[in-house]
């Protein structure tokens, strides 16, 4: 019986975890169904009487939670900016981290800082450039 289960568990395309996880009396419930090549995943992940959203897409992590989480993991500044938004993490240099969009600036792009007890600045990724819009040999935009 063994044998068969974890072959229909390797056949499957996608999972569900839901667990309930207490270590070193901290409580942790984990509800999340994924996708078997790991590249989707949604669900949530509570502790303590919160919740986070994630979403994973291919390599990127979103997260969202409400303000109490915002403010117990950082601080109210940050929960000022990140309630009840997606927040994109990333990995760089193998260290999790929080993407910081700056949109209408004259260089948006997003800062990704170290999800530690020291934020630090890791990387920042500019946005692409948007490309030109066609002109017409008389050297007015063409309408789109």
């Amino acid at each position: 019986m063994l044998k068969k289960s974890e072959k229909a568990a390797r056949a499957a395309s996608s999972g569900h975890v839901d667990a309930d996880i207490t270590d070193d009396d901290v409580e942790l419930s984990i509800d999340m169904r994924m996708q078997s090549d790991g590249k989707r995943a949604a669900g949530s992940i509570s502790s303590d009487g919160q919740t986070v959203q994630v979403r994973v897409l291919d390599q990127a992590v979103y997260f969202k939670a409400d303000r109490d989480f915002w403010v117990d993991a950082a601080n109210a500044e940050a929960a000022e900016l990140f309630t009840g938004k997606w927040v994109k993490g990333r990995t760089v240099d193998s260290q999790e981290t929080v993407g910081l969009r700056q949109k209408g600036t004259e260089d948006p792009g997003t800062l990704y800082v170290a999800q530690s007890d020291k934020p630090y600045p890791l990387l920042v990724v500019p946005d692409a450039k948007p490309k030109a819009r066609p002109r017409s040999p008389s050297g007015t935009r063409r309408s789109r």
